[in-house]
């Protein structure tokens, strides 16, 4: 009679892999491609802090738009509340303003400089601010929790949609040593913000007469 080999018997049972849903491998690589694919070149440092150009001045102010929409979700505090009582509308505010002050050092103050903690600083928090902002208020209009007007909740739908495609594209651009266009896309992504206030303000003071239906009726 045949034994089994020593070895084979105290062998540990082999571990089996973990596969990943095709769903989660793509978010998984949207949301590497979206906040971890730039580029910063120390030779573009100067052209980005000190330059002179339009772009360059947008560009550096571009990130100060968070401070604008956390602003404006403290100041319509009680009205956002009125409106969807369990999302904490004036803490997400506040953590907007301070998001505003660490994107404005991640990406012009230590601009071409990847040793800084800005950066890692402002992946985090970026990411953060996204998930929340993102797919969990997308989940709580899904389920009924909140309820927008359809005109309105398209908007912000598009809005959000090309906003993504400027932060990405901005990724490709950084990536291919195109100064210009980086510039060019990532204040657009910044602009995002702006938009949101003006929804947030328009959902908030009943400016979009439409009739609200629940998501999850349609």
């Amino acid at each position: 009679m045949l034994l089994p080999r020593r070895d084979t018997l105290d062998a540990p049972p082999s571990p089996r892999k973990m596969t990943r849903s095709p769903l989660v491998t793509a978010a998984a690589r949207l949301w590497s491609t979206l906040f971890y694919g730039h580029v910063h070149r120390p030779e573009d440092r100067d052209a980005v802090v000190k330059g002179g150009t339009l772009l360059a001045r947008c560009y550096r102010a571009s990130p100060w738009a968070y401070a604008l929409l956390g602003s404006t979700m403290v100041a319509l505090g009680p009205r956002l509340r009125a409106r969807d009582p369990g999302y904490a509308w004036e803490v997400l505010g506040m953590a907007l303003v301070v998001e505003s002050a660490v994107s404005y050092l991640s990406d012009v103050r230590a601009f071409g400089d990847a040793s800084s903690p800005w950066h890692a600083t402002d992946r985090v928090f970026a990411s953060i601010l996204m998930l929340l902002c993102g797919p969990i208020l997308a989940l709580r209009l899904a389920m009924g929790v909140v309820v927008i007007p359809p005109t309105l909740r398209n908007a912000w739908a598009l809005a959000v949609t090309l906003g993504l495609t400027c932060k990405a594209l901005s990724g490709r651009a950084s990536r291919k040593a195109q100064l210009d266009a980086y510039l060019l896309w990532h204040t657009l992504w910044h602009f995002l913000p702006v938009l949101s206030s003006v929804f947030l303000v328009a959902w908030a003071m009943d400016w979009e007469a439409e009739e609200a239906i629940p998501l999850a009726q349609y």
